[in-house]
């Protein structure tokens, strides 16, 4: 399994981690909380996890993802 596929798991089965993921404010926030948890995410990693959130990622989640500014709401729905 992928950073991505494993970071995507825990956010759907662990609600400790996706709150704390919600909690983050910027990219390295997020990427900490991952590692903290066991995951090896990247930068790239987590921003292909937003880009790849399928058809419920509002314009606001699209234009922060292409603008470098991470949301973490756009991950927790």
């Amino acid at each position: 399994m992928s950073s991505v596929d494993d970071f995507r798991s825990k956010l759907a089965t662990d609600s400790n981690f996706a709150a704390a993921v919600k909690a983050c404010s910027t990219p390295d926030a997020i990427v900490n909380v991952a590692k903290g948890a066991g995951i090896d995410l990247s930068h790239n990693d987590l921003a292909k996890t937003i880009a790849g959130g399928g058809p419920n990622l509002t314009d606001e989640d699209l234009e922060s993802v292409s603008t470098g500014t991470i949301m973490a709401a756009a991950l927790v729905k």
